[in-house]
């Protein structure tokens, strides 16, 4: 039994090196007659081609129908399903996957991986293009960099994006200088430009912003042309235009070792005048104590994309002091004060917002008029105790 086996065994082995032998003396037969042609070479199932170039320099394609318009194009590889296939000039371009590169004419130093990666691409150049259909649309655009299924799949001539993750910057068409990491980051924007956006979902609801900067998982913003703006933190959302927001609604603490300062250089301030509201500003102002109710809040301003699994029940039981924001804002009308530390919303949208650092303001501007007020009294005082000494010495006498 075991002589029999062996027997077999090396038969089989015998067998398949005398067709590893037959193969090999077939390529080289053939790599013999292609090196007559100037060195392109493309494998097909029928074979190995040679394609007659201009230039000494080598071109290899394996696949069917691969690279076969190209004419004086160097240095290009296709592997692949009718990849490279419409390539004339174009030099140094990898195209691997079915369709890859399918249309690339004159398009230069091109990467595509990945069926039809970069299928439609045909003067762009110096692109990346890693994932199924990533980078499909692109026609001109140019120094793109893309990894994921679906990334930036509809740019036309957007240039020096980057997108990394599936269907990151997905209807992006002309937007440029855009950088997208995780899953539908960055989804909907299409000619917004200069924007960032790190985490799952990021920044998915901007379409034409510019300017604007996404950190964390579903970092976002309700406005699609959103400008300047920056959320960081999951699930943070900013509404408006020139604006920051530091975390989600459930943090309770925003921490830094020292007071937070802001520019107030003289040398760069214009329209400089005495309208600050003292008294009759600051007497209209209730203070009060109160509970936020995070979780409603987070719910407004984030839609269908609330936190549903965070706990709101500690930031919910925080006792706060403050104002009425819509009691400020009626203040500041009756007294026809511009005060700068409320932010109105411009829409049902939005929401208000107090910055308590500018109450210090109108506070400094209600203690000076306190200050004459009580000078005016103690003049006053010090008039009537000298009428009640003149009058006590008249008694006297």
């Amino acid at each position: 039994m075991d002589r029999g086996y062996a027997y077999k065994v090396n038969k089989r082995l015998i067998f398949l090196f005398l067709s590893v032998v037959i193969i090999n003396i077939k390529v080289k037969a053939q790599i013999y007659t292609e090196n007559s042609s100037d060195g392109s070479i493309t494998i097909t199932p029928k074979g190995l081609r040679g394609k007659e170039n201009n230039l000494n320099n080598v071109n290899l394609g394996l696949g069917s129908n691969i690279l076969s318009s190209n004419t004086d194009g160097i240095n290009n590889i296709g592997i692949g399903f009718y990849a490279l296939t419409r390539n004339t000039t174009g030099n140094n371009n990898v195209g691997i996957g079915r369709l890859a590169l399918y249309s690339n004419t004159v398009g230069k130093e091109n990467v595509a991986i990945g069926n039809s990666s970069l299928g439609v691409n045909t003067t762009g150049g110096q692109n990346t293009a890693v994932g199924y259909n990533s980078l499909y649309a692109n026609s001109t655009g140019y120094q793109n960099t893309v990894i994921g299924s679906w990334a930036l799949v509809n740019n036309s001539s957007g240039y020096y994006n980057t997108a990394s993750g599936n269907g990151a910057l997905f209807y992006n068409t002309t937007g440029y200088r855009n950088s997208a990491i995780g899953h539908q980051s960055l989804f909907a924007n299409t000619t917004g430009n200069n924007n960032i956006a790190i985490g799952t979902g990021s920044g998915s609801f901007i379409t034409i912003g510019n300017n604007n900067v996404f950190l964390g998982d579903n970092a976002n913003t309700t406005v699609n042309n959103i400008n300047n703006s920056i959320a960081i933190g999951a699930n943070t959302t900013v509404d408006a235009s020139n604006k920051i927001r530091l975390g989600n609604s459930n943090i309770t603490v925003i921490e830094g070792q020292v007071a937070y300062s802001y520019p107030s250089d003289g040398r760069f301030k214009n329209n400089i005048k005495e309208d600050i509201k003292g008294l009759d500003f600051i007497t209209r102002l209730r203070p009060v104590s109160y509970n936020f109710d995070t979780q409603a809040f987070d719910k407004f301003t984030n839609g269908d994309e609330s936190s549903q699994e965070a706990d709101f029940s500690f930031s919910k039981s925080i006792k706060h002091s403050g104002f009425i924001a819509q009691e400020v804002e009626k203040a500041m009308i009756e007294t026809g004060y511009d005060f700068d530390g409320i932010t109105i919303p411009k829409d049902k949208n939005q929401t208000y917002s107090l910055s308590y650092s500018q109450f210090v303001v109108p506070l400094v501007k209600a203690v000076q008029e306190q200050q004459v007020m009580i000078e005016v009294l103690k003049e006053e005082t010090k008039q009537l105790l000298n009428l009640i000494t003149d009058l006590k010495n008249q008694l006297k006498k």
